[in-house]
């Protein structure tokens, strides 16, 4: 590698690594707001969850979230009055149950970063190993446990993730095409956090039981017709 190749190469990890150590410490900080809202909960979702859960450093375009919440009309003006007083969260869109931010670094050395919050109504909260939330108006629930984000001082910020059998019926679900009230179309990164989440540690039959009451899932969907048509998508 000749040293202008070198170099470049220097410069653009220490890029990536600086918008990820942002990322990670502004999910934590996030998380510790929401956190304190009795009755909310932070879960980190895409594909931070996939690094946390795989240990696999990925390439990240945004930081993506949920809030589980038993009141989403009283948390989601709460935590936008808060994120609103950070001088470096600047509003990019609000709407019923959504918001999302470009956050700023105060040194400039990272160009701003888009954090998006999906809000989720729950029933309840089932505490385990970790927690289990029960969606409002159905019997779904949506499993989690608490996955390190490493920074590249080698620091851990544990955070609120869904499980890996969760997380692997979910990418089925949605790359097999039978998502119901699907966000956006299928990427070919979608495919890669797939197969990345099947190297884990988990049983087909909690998949199927995941997805036979995933809310995503249509009522007349068979699980494993849907499993199979997603794992033939990766061959």
């Amino acid at each position: 590698m000749s040293l202008s190749k070198e170099a470049e190469h220097q410069e653009l990890t220490r890029s990536t690594d600086l918008e990820k150590d942002f990322d990670i410490h502004t999910l934590t900080d996030v998380g510790i707001i929401v956190d304190e809202i009795p009755g909310s909960n932070f879960v980190v979702t895409g594909s931070y969850a996939v690094e946390a859960l795989t240990g696999v450093p990925l390439s990240h375009n945004d930081m993506d979230s949920n809030v589980f919440t038993k009141n989403m009309w009283r948390d989601l003006p709460q935590i936008a009055t808060q994120l609103g007083e950070q001088e470096n969260f600047v509003l990019f869109t609000r709407t019923v149950d959504r918001l999302e931010y470009d956050v700023r670094n105060k040194s400039d050395l990272v160009t701003p970063r888009r954090l998006e919050i999906q809000f989720v109504e729950i029933a309840d909260v089932i505490r385990e190993d970790s927690f289990k939330f029960v969606l409002r108006g159905s019997k779904h629930s949506v499993p989690t446990v608490k996955a390190p984000l490493i920074d590249s001082t080698g620091q851990e910020s544990f955070l609120l993730v869904k499980s890996l059998p969760y997380q692997i019926a979910t990418w089925a679900i949605r790359i097999s095409g039978v998502a119901e009230n699907p966000k956006r179309e299928v990427r070919d990164t979608d495919l890669d956090h797939l197969r990345l989440l099947l190297t884990g540690d988990f049983t087909q039959e909690d998949i199927i039981s995941i997805m036979n009451r995933h809310p995503q899932m249509p009522k007349d969907g068979d699980p494993n017709k849907t499993l199979t048509a997603a794992l033939n998508l990766l061959k």
